[in-house]
């Protein structure tokens, strides 16, 4: 049976929509391309941040196949907005 869905699908239309978003942005403005690699830079260095923060303060939360609980999903996802977030604060 084939899945209508499957894993990444959704994620598939996000990449695409920001790849074009993006060269459309640099074809408009090109003078603004370091710019906006840098500001994409420093969020995705922020997520890589959190992520980091999380493994380090929580070394045993990681998803398995017994622990069926979605906490740590929220306290990661959680600390990589904020790291996100204060990455595109900074000046």
């Amino acid at each position: 049976m084939i899945d209508p869905t499957p894993p990444g699908a959704r994620m598939r239309w996000i990449w695409i929509v920001l790849a074009a978003s993006t060269a459309v942005l640099v074809w408009q403005y090109p003078e603004q391309a370091g710019v906006l690699a840098s500001k994409i830079n420093r969020i995705a260095l922020g997520a890589a941040l959190g992520v980091m923060l999380d493994r380090a303060v929580f070394p045993y939360a990681r998803p398995n196949e017994v622990d069926d609980e979605a906490a740590w999903m929220y306290r990661r996802a959680a600390l990589m907005i904020g790291g996100m977030l204060a990455a595109a604060l900074a000046l």
